[in-house]
């Protein structure tokens, strides 16, 4: 029969493996936001943006030219969205991990826990500047960034006191099964 420190230990670690697969969707999430972002921007499409900056160098711009800035762009937004995507991957990975109890070392556990609590500050200030920053009038972008910061905002904190019960719940099982144990030896 399970006990009810198992059922909470059972609870947390769902818990954290849930948010462990969201931390790492909304990584991909930020990777389409940049997509779009850049395809859909105020200041036009990346293509005009770039055909503009090569008409405003020289008139006729060697191809060769064209095709390295091109280049450049793609190397440089391709490096920007890995570095974006790699914290909310590695976190994700952790938590999955300890949410199933397969963590490789106990070494080094806790930098995921920190890189949450970083990006659930950043959420809360990034809710923070869209609510008070926002413009006169609301649009449908500033009510999705608000949900999405709201709900990331949970995911990290979440993600965090799931942990940190999951950990405690596992030291205070090993505790009483040591405690059994010389129980046993003492009789």
């Amino acid at each position: 029969m399970n006990t009810e420190e198992e059922i909470k230990l059972r609870k947390y670690r769902d818990s954290l493996g849930i948010c462990g697969g969201v931390v790492i969707v909304f990584g991909l999430i930020i990777i389409l936001q940049m997509l779009l972002g850049l395809y859909f921007s105020d200041s036009g499409t990346a293509a005009s943006v770039i055909q503009d900056s090569i008409s405003q160098m020289e008139s006729d711009a060697p191809t060769a030219a064209v095709v390295i800035i091109w280049l450049a762009v793609i190397v440089e937004f391709l490096v920007i969205c890995v570095v974006a995507f790699l914290p909310h991957l590695y976190m994700g990975i952790k938590a999955l991990r300890e949410s199933r109890g397969t963590e490789k070392s106990k070494r080094n556990n806790h930098v995921y826990l920190v890189m949450a609590g970083a990006f659930f500050l950043l959420e809360v200030l990034s809710f923070s500047a869209i609510f008070w920053l926002r413009e006169t009038t609301v649009t449908f972008t500033s009510v999705v960034r608000t949900i999405l910061a709201l709900t990331m905002a949970y995911m990290y904190f979440d993600m965090i006191r799931s942990a940190i019960m999951v950990r405690k719940l596992k030291q205070e099982m090993e505790a009483e099964a040591v405690k059994a144990v010389e129980d046993e030896t003492k009789e």
